[in-house]
């Protein structure tokens, strides 16, 4: 086990140059097309390795923007936007950029979601919202592990009504995911009505009563939907910087990358209906209303709505072409040398599998004394970092509820 996990750090590493040039030449080729006027640039440099997806229209989400994303359902008609701190804030930033940047001064915050709807027809009375976070593999486990995290998660569940989770995922119809009701895990819950003027997305909400607020939360109050009344929601975390895909600000706890617990997968987060009266969360049973996918450039695989996306405007075909073309044009005449095609390679793997990563068979050996020689310091490694996991994974379901 241990060989295994060194051969796949060394194939990493050996593979890092050309990984690095496929991000490259995507991003390049998306820049092009921003240039062009295809795409809406993004508002800050700081976000350029950032990917969100609109999953249900297929549109790229850009942060900090001030024209919101539209959202259209029969249940609902609406708006949303994604707000992201970045690390250098005030240089090469956009108008709109910079006052997103006013809204996070003095607040802990480093991401926050609002949508702002109003309902078409309301759902039945078994029918509830519920917002959730979801992934599309499981995360790896150890049995222990999974056995601590479920005895958590029960009793989290027997304290919220409306909980749900499943840490492994069941098939194709049940992803891995968390969801709570909305109306009790949302930060901010505000209600228009149609005589007022409905706050403007984008920067700081007005503040909710706070008795109202610990009653709704708390789960004594429930909201009473209607389709005369405008809601507005509004999620954040400081938890999670997306910009740097690092989880930070949890005390006593240095900061560390998102991939430590993801590993390289995207994850997604979204608002749906679903019946109250279920004991799981099954895709075929659901009403998506809002859904974004984030990812990241050089920390995750293509998520697979970031690859629609992609194909839809043919951007890794011309990408693969691209690269192809420059590598055949700088090959040399070594047909022997293991690392030429590695790029090509990458490239079929990746279309085939949205992977950046390279099968074993391409890769080179590693030999038995290199192995052994760091077999008891990866070792040792792999254990505290599963132990971290342990001791993090609990904050991390309030990762972007809280």
């Amino acid at each position: 086990m241990c060989q295994n996990e060194v051969r796949k750090r060394n194939d990493k590493d050996s593979n890092t140059n050309d990984t690095e040039a496929w991000n490259e030449a995507l991003k390049s080729r998306i820049h092009q097309l921003e240039d062009a006027g295809t795409f809406t640039k993004q508002n800050h440099t700081d976000l350029n390795d950032l990917v969100v997806i609109d999953s249900l229209t297929l549109e790229r989400a850009i942060p900090n923007h001030n024209d919101t994303i539209k959202i259209e359902n029969d249940y609902l008609s609406g708006q949303a936007c994604t707000m992201v701190r970045t690390f250098s804030p005030t240089k090469g930033g956009t108008p709109s950029h910079l006052q997103t940047c006013q809204h996070f001064n003095g607040k802990k915050r480093n991401f926050e979601i609002q949508f702002q709807f109003q309902f078409k027809k309301v759902p039945s009375a078994n029918q509830k919202l519920f917002l959730a976070c979801e992934l599309d593999h499981a995360i790896q486990l150890s049995k222990l592990q999974r056995t601590v995290l479920t005895c958590i998660m029960k009793f989290v569940k027997k304290r919220n009504v409306g909980f749900y989770y499943n840490l492994t995922g069941n098939g194709a119809d049940e992803k891995p995911h968390i969801s709570f009701l909305l109306e009790t895990c949302c930060t901010l819950l505000l209600i228009t009505k149609p005589n007022e003027t409905p706050p403007t997305l984008g920067g700081t909400l007005p503040r909710e009563d706070t008795d109202s607020k610990i009653q709704r939360k708390k789960g004594f109050s429930q909201i009473q939907w209607n389709t005369s009344d405008i809601y507005t929601i509004g999620i954040w975390s400081s938890y999670a910087n997306i910009c740097t895909w690092e989880c930070l600000g949890i005390p006593a706890i240095p900061k560390f990358p998102l991939t430590n617990i993801l590993g390289t997968q995207v994850f997604h987060v979204g608002m749906y209906l679903a019946d109250i009266r279920l004991k799981r969360h099954c895709q075929s049973d659901l009403y998506r209303l809002l859904s974004f996918e984030f990812g990241h450039y050089h920390k995750t695989r293509i998520g697979p709505f970031t690859r629609k996306w992609l194909e839809k405007f043919g951007i890794l075909q011309d990408t693969t072409e691209q690269i192809v073309q420059k590598e055949q044009s700088s090959n040399t005449a070594n047909s022997n040398n293991v690392s030429n095609g590695n790029t090509t390679r990458i490239i079929a793997t990746t279309l085939m599998t949205g992977s950046f990563t390279m099968d074993d068979q391409f890769t080179t050996n590693t030999s038995k004394e290199r192995m052994s020689t760091t077999c008891s310091q990866l070792q040792s490694k792999i254990m505290w970092r599963r132990m971290f996991l342990l001791i993090l994974i609990f904050p991390l379901i309030g990762l972007f509820i809280i």
